[in-house]
Protein backbone atom coordinates (compact mmCIF):
# COMPACT_ATOMS: atom_id res chain seq x y z
CA UNK A 1 0.00 0.00 0.00
CA UNK A 2 1.24 3.47 -0.85
CA UNK A 3 2.08 5.81 1.98
CA UNK A 4 -0.48 8.62 1.81
CA UNK A 5 -1.95 11.00 4.29
CA UNK A 6 -4.40 13.87 4.45
CA UNK A 7 -2.94 16.87 2.74
CA UNK A 8 -3.39 20.14 4.60
CA UNK A 9 -0.04 20.89 6.36
CA UNK A 10 3.55 19.62 6.54
CA UNK A 11 3.11 17.82 3.22
CA UNK A 12 5.85 17.02 0.73
CA UNK A 13 4.59 19.57 -1.80
CA UNK A 14 4.60 22.25 0.89
CA UNK A 15 8.07 21.13 1.94
CA UNK A 16 9.35 21.28 -1.63
CA UNK A 17 7.96 24.78 -2.05
CA UNK A 18 9.34 25.86 1.33
CA UNK A 19 12.78 24.38 0.69
CA UNK A 20 12.89 26.14 -2.65
CA UNK A 21 12.48 29.52 -1.01
CA UNK A 22 14.32 28.58 2.16
CA UNK A 23 13.29 27.59 5.68
CA UNK A 24 10.98 29.78 7.71
CA UNK A 25 10.76 32.39 4.97
CA UNK A 26 9.49 29.76 2.55
CA UNK A 27 6.89 28.47 5.00
CA UNK A 28 5.71 31.99 5.68
CA UNK A 29 5.44 32.69 1.97
CA UNK A 30 3.48 29.53 1.17
CA UNK A 31 1.15 30.17 4.09
CA UNK A 32 0.50 33.65 2.73
CA UNK A 33 -0.06 32.40 -0.82
CA UNK A 34 -2.45 29.65 0.19
CA UNK A 35 -4.45 31.99 2.38
CA UNK A 36 -5.14 34.46 -0.42
CA UNK A 37 -8.63 33.99 -1.89
CA UNK A 38 -9.67 34.32 -5.49
CA UNK A 39 -6.30 34.19 -7.22
CA UNK A 40 -6.83 34.27 -10.98
CA UNK A 41 -4.79 32.58 -13.68
CA UNK A 42 -3.50 33.81 -16.97
CA UNK A 43 -5.34 32.08 -19.80
CA UNK A 44 -2.88 29.96 -21.77
CA UNK A 45 -4.75 28.57 -24.76
CA UNK A 46 -3.26 25.23 -25.76
CA UNK A 47 -1.09 24.77 -22.70
CA UNK A 48 2.16 26.35 -21.56
CA UNK A 49 4.35 23.27 -21.28
CA UNK A 50 6.00 23.96 -24.58
CA UNK A 51 5.31 27.61 -25.25
CA UNK A 52 6.89 30.80 -24.04
CA UNK A 53 7.11 31.57 -20.35
CA UNK A 54 7.45 34.72 -18.31
CA UNK A 55 10.87 35.99 -17.30
CA UNK A 56 12.10 34.21 -14.19
CA UNK A 57 11.87 37.26 -11.97
CA UNK A 58 8.19 37.64 -12.92
CA UNK A 59 7.10 34.01 -12.82
CA UNK A 60 4.64 34.51 -9.97
CA UNK A 61 2.74 36.95 -12.13
CA UNK A 62 1.69 34.08 -14.35
CA UNK A 63 -0.54 32.88 -11.53
CA UNK A 64 -1.68 36.13 -9.98
CA UNK A 65 -2.57 38.30 -12.96
CA UNK A 66 -5.78 38.66 -14.87
CA UNK A 67 -6.54 36.43 -17.84
CA UNK A 68 -4.76 37.71 -20.92
CA UNK A 69 -4.25 36.63 -24.51
CA UNK A 70 -0.86 38.32 -24.80
CA UNK A 71 2.06 35.91 -25.21
CA UNK A 72 4.72 36.18 -22.51
CA UNK A 73 8.22 37.27 -23.35
CA UNK A 74 10.56 34.54 -24.57
CA UNK A 75 13.58 33.92 -22.37
CA UNK A 76 16.84 33.41 -24.29
CA UNK A 77 18.53 30.13 -23.50
CA UNK A 78 17.57 26.53 -23.55
CA UNK A 79 17.39 23.99 -20.71
CA UNK A 80 16.28 24.98 -17.22
CA UNK A 81 15.90 23.11 -13.91
CA UNK A 82 12.47 21.83 -12.97
CA UNK A 83 10.18 24.18 -11.08
CA UNK A 84 8.37 23.35 -7.85
CA UNK A 85 4.64 23.89 -8.01
CA UNK A 86 3.58 27.52 -7.70
CA UNK A 87 1.58 28.52 -4.61
CA UNK A 88 -1.54 29.71 -6.46
CA UNK A 89 -1.64 26.50 -8.55
CA UNK A 90 -1.46 24.44 -5.37
CA UNK A 91 -4.22 26.55 -3.85
CA UNK A 92 -6.45 25.93 -6.87
CA UNK A 93 -5.93 22.20 -6.66
CA UNK A 94 -6.73 22.11 -2.95
CA UNK A 95 -9.90 24.15 -3.47
CA UNK A 96 -10.99 22.05 -6.46
CA UNK A 97 -10.62 18.86 -4.41
CA UNK A 98 -12.80 20.35 -1.68
CA UNK A 99 -10.71 19.01 1.21
CA UNK A 100 -10.56 15.46 -0.17
CA UNK A 101 -6.96 15.68 -1.37
CA UNK A 102 -4.31 13.30 -0.13
CA UNK A 103 -0.61 13.45 -0.77
CA UNK A 104 1.42 10.60 -2.17
CA UNK A 105 4.20 10.22 -4.69
CA UNK A 106 4.70 8.92 -8.20
CA UNK A 107 8.38 8.10 -8.50
CA UNK A 108 10.20 11.42 -8.01
CA UNK A 109 7.01 13.49 -8.44
CA UNK A 110 4.77 14.71 -5.64
CA UNK A 111 1.08 13.90 -6.11
CA UNK A 112 -2.08 15.56 -4.82
CA UNK A 113 -5.12 13.40 -5.55
CA UNK A 114 -8.45 12.01 -4.41
CA UNK A 115 -7.69 8.55 -5.82
CA UNK A 116 -7.61 5.66 -3.37
CA UNK A 117 -4.15 4.99 -1.95
CA UNK A 118 -4.13 1.46 -3.43
CA UNK A 119 -5.19 2.71 -6.87
CA UNK A 120 -3.80 0.61 -9.75
CA UNK A 121 -3.33 3.87 -11.65
CA UNK A 122 -1.01 5.24 -8.96
CA UNK A 123 1.02 2.04 -8.91
CA UNK A 124 1.41 2.18 -12.69
CA UNK A 125 2.24 5.89 -12.45
CA UNK A 126 5.22 5.06 -10.23
CA UNK A 127 6.51 2.44 -12.68
CA UNK A 128 6.38 4.97 -15.51
CA UNK A 129 7.83 7.90 -13.56
CA UNK A 130 10.80 5.96 -12.21
CA UNK A 131 12.16 5.33 -15.70
CA UNK A 132 10.83 8.31 -17.65
CA UNK A 133 14.05 10.33 -17.36
CA UNK A 134 16.26 7.46 -18.49
CA UNK A 135 13.91 6.60 -21.38
CA UNK A 136 13.83 10.26 -22.46
CA UNK A 137 17.62 10.46 -22.44
CA UNK A 138 18.15 7.16 -24.26
CA UNK A 139 15.35 7.59 -26.82
CA UNK A 140 16.04 11.21 -27.72
CA UNK A 141 19.76 11.39 -27.02
CA UNK A 142 19.29 14.35 -24.69
CA UNK A 143 20.67 14.59 -21.13
CA UNK A 144 18.24 16.05 -18.62
CA UNK A 145 19.22 18.87 -16.30
CA UNK A 146 18.68 17.97 -12.64
CA UNK A 147 15.80 15.99 -11.19
CA UNK A 148 12.00 16.30 -11.44
CA UNK A 149 10.52 18.59 -8.76
CA UNK A 150 7.00 19.06 -10.06
CA UNK A 151 3.61 17.97 -8.71
CA UNK A 152 0.87 15.91 -10.35
CA UNK A 153 -2.74 16.93 -9.66
CA UNK A 154 -4.82 13.80 -10.37
CA UNK A 155 -8.61 14.19 -10.15
CA UNK A 156 -11.04 11.26 -10.10
CA UNK A 157 -14.04 13.51 -10.78
CA UNK A 158 -14.40 15.47 -14.02
CA UNK A 159 -16.21 18.30 -12.25
CA UNK A 160 -13.17 18.84 -10.00
CA UNK A 161 -10.80 18.85 -12.97
CA UNK A 162 -13.07 21.33 -14.73
CA UNK A 163 -13.18 23.50 -11.62
CA UNK A 164 -9.38 23.65 -11.62
CA UNK A 165 -9.20 24.33 -15.36
CA UNK A 166 -11.73 27.16 -15.15
CA UNK A 167 -9.85 28.77 -12.27
CA UNK A 168 -6.68 28.40 -14.35
CA UNK A 169 -8.25 30.31 -17.24
CA UNK A 170 -8.63 27.22 -19.43
CA UNK A 171 -11.33 25.72 -21.59
CA UNK A 172 -12.94 22.72 -19.89
CA UNK A 173 -13.77 20.67 -22.98
CA UNK A 174 -11.79 18.67 -25.49
CA UNK A 175 -8.93 17.39 -23.37
CA UNK A 176 -8.27 15.40 -20.21
CA UNK A 177 -5.10 17.03 -18.94
CA UNK A 178 -2.32 19.51 -19.50
CA UNK A 179 1.12 20.42 -18.19
CA UNK A 180 2.68 23.68 -17.07
CA UNK A 181 6.44 23.38 -16.75
CA UNK A 182 6.89 27.05 -15.77
CA UNK A 183 4.44 26.55 -12.88
CA UNK A 184 5.57 23.04 -11.99
CA UNK A 185 2.53 20.81 -12.43
CA UNK A 186 0.55 18.34 -14.50
CA UNK A 187 -3.23 18.23 -14.02
CA UNK A 188 -5.52 15.54 -15.41
CA UNK A 189 -8.72 13.60 -14.93
CA UNK A 190 -8.20 9.90 -14.14
CA UNK A 191 -10.90 7.46 -15.26
CA UNK A 192 -9.64 4.11 -13.97
CA UNK A 193 -12.02 2.32 -16.34
CA UNK A 194 -9.84 3.70 -19.14
CA UNK A 195 -6.48 3.21 -17.47
CA UNK A 196 -4.48 2.47 -20.62
CA UNK A 197 -5.48 5.76 -22.24
CA UNK A 198 -4.97 7.64 -18.99
CA UNK A 199 -1.42 6.32 -18.53
CA UNK A 200 -0.48 7.41 -22.04
CA UNK A 201 -1.88 10.88 -21.31
CA UNK A 202 0.01 11.03 -18.02
CA UNK A 203 3.32 10.02 -19.59
CA UNK A 204 2.75 12.49 -22.45
CA UNK A 205 2.22 15.37 -20.00
CA UNK A 206 5.18 14.33 -17.82
CA UNK A 207 7.33 14.39 -20.97
CA UNK A 208 6.25 17.99 -21.53
CA UNK A 209 7.67 18.73 -18.08
CA UNK A 210 10.90 16.95 -19.01
CA UNK A 211 11.26 19.13 -22.12
CA UNK A 212 12.12 22.04 -19.82
CA UNK A 213 15.16 20.13 -18.53
CA UNK A 214 16.10 18.48 -21.82
CA UNK A 215 15.38 20.89 -24.63
CA UNK A 216 14.00 24.36 -24.07
CA UNK A 217 11.32 26.49 -22.51
CA UNK A 218 9.79 27.26 -25.90
CA UNK A 219 9.41 24.58 -28.54
CA UNK A 220 7.64 24.58 -31.87
CA UNK A 221 4.36 22.73 -31.26
CA UNK A 222 5.03 19.86 -33.69
CA UNK A 223 8.26 19.10 -31.84
CA UNK A 224 6.85 19.51 -28.34
CA UNK A 225 3.82 17.32 -29.07
CA UNK A 226 5.59 14.78 -31.27
CA UNK A 227 8.36 14.12 -28.76
CA UNK A 228 5.85 13.89 -25.91
CA UNK A 229 4.00 11.24 -27.92
CA UNK A 230 7.26 9.39 -28.66
CA UNK A 231 7.49 8.71 -24.92
CA UNK A 232 3.85 8.89 -23.82
CA UNK A 233 2.40 6.56 -26.42
CA UNK A 234 4.67 3.75 -25.19
CA UNK A 235 3.27 3.89 -21.63
CA UNK A 236 1.55 0.81 -20.20
CA UNK A 237 0.64 -0.43 -16.73
CA UNK A 238 4.01 -2.21 -16.71
CA UNK A 239 5.98 0.94 -17.50
CA UNK A 240 7.42 2.47 -20.66
CA UNK A 241 7.86 0.07 -23.56
CA UNK A 242 10.36 0.30 -26.46
CA UNK A 243 9.47 2.47 -29.45
CA UNK A 244 8.41 -0.04 -32.11
CA UNK A 245 6.62 0.46 -35.41
CA UNK A 246 3.15 1.88 -34.90
CA UNK A 247 2.64 0.29 -31.48
CA UNK A 248 0.48 2.65 -29.41
CA UNK A 249 -0.29 5.02 -32.29
CA UNK A 250 -2.50 2.83 -34.47
CA UNK A 251 -5.52 5.20 -34.21
CA UNK A 252 -3.38 8.22 -35.15
CA UNK A 253 -1.95 6.35 -38.15
CA UNK A 254 -5.43 5.33 -39.28
CA UNK A 255 -6.69 8.92 -39.09
CA UNK A 256 -3.70 10.34 -40.98
CA UNK A 257 -3.93 7.67 -43.69
CA UNK A 258 -7.67 8.26 -44.07
CA UNK A 259 -6.90 11.97 -44.50
CA UNK A 260 -4.30 11.27 -47.19
CA UNK A 261 -6.39 8.66 -49.02
CA UNK A 262 -9.34 11.03 -49.20
CA UNK A 263 -7.24 13.64 -50.98
CA UNK A 264 -5.94 15.50 -47.95
CA UNK A 265 -2.59 17.25 -48.18
CA UNK A 266 0.45 16.48 -46.04
CA UNK A 267 2.40 19.75 -45.84
CA UNK A 268 5.32 19.05 -43.50
CA UNK A 269 6.94 22.43 -44.11
CA UNK A 270 3.80 24.16 -42.85
CA UNK A 271 3.52 21.75 -39.91
CA UNK A 272 7.11 22.22 -38.77
CA UNK A 273 6.93 26.02 -39.18
CA UNK A 274 3.52 26.45 -37.49
CA UNK A 275 3.18 28.66 -34.44
CA UNK A 276 1.03 27.54 -31.51
CA UNK A 277 -1.83 29.65 -32.88
CA UNK A 278 -1.53 28.04 -36.30
CA UNK A 279 -1.11 24.48 -35.04
CA UNK A 280 -4.23 22.26 -35.15
CA UNK A 281 -6.21 25.34 -36.09
CA UNK A 282 -9.09 23.70 -37.99
CA UNK A 283 -11.66 21.07 -37.13
CA UNK A 284 -10.25 18.77 -39.85
CA UNK A 285 -6.65 19.24 -38.77
CA UNK A 286 -4.37 16.21 -38.47
CA UNK A 287 -1.47 18.21 -37.00
CA UNK A 288 -1.32 16.17 -33.79
CA UNK A 289 -1.38 12.88 -35.69
CA UNK A 290 1.23 14.06 -38.20
CA UNK A 291 3.51 15.34 -35.43
CA UNK A 292 3.38 12.09 -33.46
CA UNK A 293 4.04 9.96 -36.52
CA UNK A 294 6.70 12.21 -38.06
CA UNK A 295 8.77 12.22 -34.87
CA UNK A 296 8.36 8.45 -34.55
CA UNK A 297 9.50 7.99 -38.16
CA UNK A 298 12.56 10.18 -37.63
CA UNK A 299 13.51 8.21 -34.52
CA UNK A 300 12.93 4.78 -36.08
CA UNK A 301 14.36 5.34 -39.56
CA UNK A 302 17.95 4.09 -39.32
CA UNK A 303 19.45 6.59 -41.75
CA UNK A 304 17.64 9.61 -40.28
CA UNK A 305 17.83 8.81 -36.55
CA UNK A 306 21.38 10.14 -35.98
CA UNK A 307 20.64 13.28 -37.98
CA UNK A 308 17.41 13.94 -36.09
CA UNK A 309 19.13 13.37 -32.74
CA UNK A 310 21.86 15.81 -33.81
CA UNK A 311 19.10 18.30 -34.67
CA UNK A 312 17.61 17.86 -31.18
CA UNK A 313 21.02 18.47 -29.63
CA UNK A 314 21.30 21.68 -31.66
CA UNK A 315 17.87 22.73 -30.40
CA UNK A 316 18.92 22.04 -26.80
CA UNK A 317 22.12 24.08 -27.23
CA UNK A 318 20.47 27.02 -29.02
CA UNK A 319 21.06 30.50 -27.64
CA UNK A 320 17.50 31.42 -28.58
CA UNK A 321 14.45 29.22 -27.89
CA UNK A 322 13.55 27.22 -31.01
CA UNK A 323 10.19 28.87 -31.57
CA UNK A 324 8.48 27.96 -34.80
CA UNK A 325 11.06 29.03 -37.41
CA UNK A 326 12.74 25.61 -37.31
CA UNK A 327 11.57 24.31 -40.68
CA UNK A 328 14.65 25.02 -42.76
CA UNK A 329 16.92 23.93 -39.93
CA UNK A 330 15.22 20.53 -39.79
CA UNK A 331 15.43 19.79 -43.51
CA UNK A 332 19.10 20.83 -43.54
CA UNK A 333 19.85 18.63 -40.51
CA UNK A 334 18.20 15.64 -42.20
CA UNK A 335 20.35 16.24 -45.31
CA UNK A 336 17.38 15.85 -47.62
CA UNK A 337 16.99 17.81 -50.87
CA UNK A 338 13.42 18.98 -50.30
CA UNK A 339 10.31 18.81 -48.15
CA UNK A 340 8.67 16.75 -50.86
CA UNK A 341 11.36 14.11 -50.49
CA UNK A 342 10.74 13.93 -46.74
CA UNK A 343 6.98 13.67 -47.37
CA UNK A 344 7.51 10.89 -49.92
CA UNK A 345 9.66 8.85 -47.54
CA UNK A 346 7.36 9.48 -44.58
CA UNK A 347 4.21 8.48 -46.47
CA UNK A 348 5.93 5.35 -47.77
CA UNK A 349 6.93 4.34 -44.24
CA UNK A 350 3.40 4.96 -42.99
CA UNK A 351 1.78 2.90 -45.74
CA UNK A 352 4.22 0.01 -45.30
CA UNK A 353 3.85 0.04 -41.51
CA UNK A 354 0.09 -0.52 -41.55
CA UNK A 355 0.19 -3.49 -43.91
Amino acid sequence: MLNTHEYPLKSGVYRRFSMFFGGLLGRALIALLVSLPGLAAVGCGGGDEGTQELPAQSSSAADSGSPSSAEPEVIPGARRPANVVSGPSLQRALESLGGRGVETSCGPYAVLTDLEDDSPFLRACSRIAKTLDSVYEERLGLPLLGEPRETLFLFSQRRDFQSFARADGRSVSGYSGYASAPRGFVVMIVDERRQAEGLRTLAHEMTHLAHRRGLASALAPWLSEGLADAVGDTATADGLMPLKGLDGVEPQAARLLAHLRSGGILDLERLVSASRAGFDASVRSVDYEASALLVRYLLLEESLNPRFRAYLQDVAAAKEPPAPATGDALIRALELPSWRELERRFEGWLESSVR
